[in-house]
């Protein structure tokens, strides 16, 4: 069962520095949470939103790397992972008003 089910996220997120001074840690993040830091994302299979919207977003972006959990045998997967940790971003920074063009169209409509 997944730790997030028993517990609310944030008791383990504040386990995570401590942990990491003498481990890797590796977390599940929570879309949006990436705060330039690497990561690999596995989307739900036949999730729509997941397979293109959010993938289009994160290419865009230049942030993410996508992996198939269920073609991905374990060897892969964790070389990716071994790949990721501690590697330079150079993602491009998302506009902290990205919503207000969209609320100036609906705002027109009402």
């Amino acid at each position: 069962m997944p730790t997030w089910e028993i517990v609310h996220s944030r008791i383990w997120k504040c386990q995570i520095p401590f942990l990491s001074r003498t481990f890797t840690v590796l977390t599940f993040d929570p879309r949006g949470n990436g705060n330039q830091r690497p990561f690999i994302y596995f989307p739900l299979r036949h999730h729509f939103e997941q397979n293109f919207h959010v993938h289009h977003r994160l290419q865009r972006y230049r942030a993410g790397r996508r992996l198939d959990f269920n073609r991905s045998p374990p060897e892969a997967i964790a070389k990716a992972i071994a790949h990721e940790i501690g590697r330079d971003v150079d993602y491009r920074p998302v506009e902290p008003d990205g919503a207000v063009p969209a609320a100036a169209m609906i705002a027109q409509l009402l």
